[in-house]
């Protein structure tokens, strides 16, 4: 491997020129904006290094396409990679040291909206590609990629896009979107993620605004929310809802297995936000179960 990684290294400034170019695109799902651009973009980057590529709409009404792209290997073996181009809004703008659509690069890190999650990414994973078929020639496995412009707001309409496309997505295995490195700077590769949760409540009380004075005697909406959010979950942290927990299923061993040899985060971590204990007090393998099954 050290004549890929040489590359890498020779062509540094290279990756980082394209993760900016990537990173001035504005493609801000929320808001709907840049995102044909920034998909004819990472195409363009994929079919460069040798890669078939379909935009693929999502079913239902609304929601961005789907970059579908592919190259054979020289073995048997399929590897998926998913990912996504869009990106969250930059705002509060003031809060930006620098404008958040044009990169910079400060005490050697790159920043602007986007050069982590997800753009930062996808583009080491093309970067990496692009080193291997400079020096290998042919890639050692058949890869695919599946990437959406809607993750930052739930992605809607995925699951009837995989449902749709399965066939088109088989895979041996997969990688998921995001990596980074341990506080000690050792490269992570996640191959799965817990899943995401939420729901939204409205409370109407009253017509229309009052004054004040008036709350003796009106309802009040926002004390209404607050006692229905107490009802959720307690100071221990569990759920109160009936049944909550009821087709929750226990980690496998190797699940388990998996989580302990992780490496021990949380004092850095709790450093980095300001606090000196997690919920609960967890510390150790209790805090890595609770964060990676919780």
């Amino acid at each position: 491997m050290q004549d890929v990684f040489k590359y890498i290294e020779d062509h540094n400034n290279d990756a980082i020129g394209e993760l900016s170019e990537f990173c001035r695109l504005p493609s801000v799902s929320a808001q709907g904006t840049a995102i044909g651009e920034t998909a004819e973009y990472v195409v363009a980057r994929l079919q460069a290094l040798g890669f078939e590529t379909q935009v693929i709409d999502k079913p239902g009404t609304g929601g961005q396409p789907v970059i579908y792209a592919e190259a054979p290997g020289t073995s048997p073996k399929t590897m998926l990679f998913y990912n996504h181009y869009d990106v969250q809004p930059p705002e509060p703008l003031e809060l930006w040291t620098s404008p958040p659509f044009e990169p910079v690069v400060r005490d050697g890190k790159l920043y602007g909206r986007g050069v982590c999650d997800d753009k930062g990414n996808l583009s080491a994973r093309l970067a990496a590609l692009k080193a291997w078929r400079e020096v290998r020639g042919e890639f050692p496995c058949s890869l695919k990629f599946c990437i959406e412009g809607d993750e930052e707001i739930g992605s809607p309409h995925m699951e009837e896009f995989i449902e749709a496309h399965r066939e088109l997505l088989a895979a041996d295995a997969c990688v998921w979107e995001g990596s980074g490195v341990t506080w000690e700077g050792l490269p992570m590769v996640p191959l799965g993620v817990k899943g995401l949760l939420y729901v939204e409540l409205t409370c109407n009380t009253i017509s229309h605004d009052a004054h004040s004075s008036y709350g003796t005697v009106l309802p009040n909406a926002a004390w209404r929310l607050a006692w229905a959010l107490s009802t959720i979950k307690g100071p221990d942290e569990r759920v109160m809802i009936e049944g909550f927990y009821d087709d929750v299923r226990a980690p496998t061993p190797d699940e388990r297995a998996a989580i302990e040899v992780m490496p021990a985060e949380e004092v850095e971590t709790l450093k980095a936000y300001g606090i000196g204990e997690a919920v609960t007090g967890v510390r150790g393998l209790e805090y890595r179960l609770r964060h990676y099954l919780d």
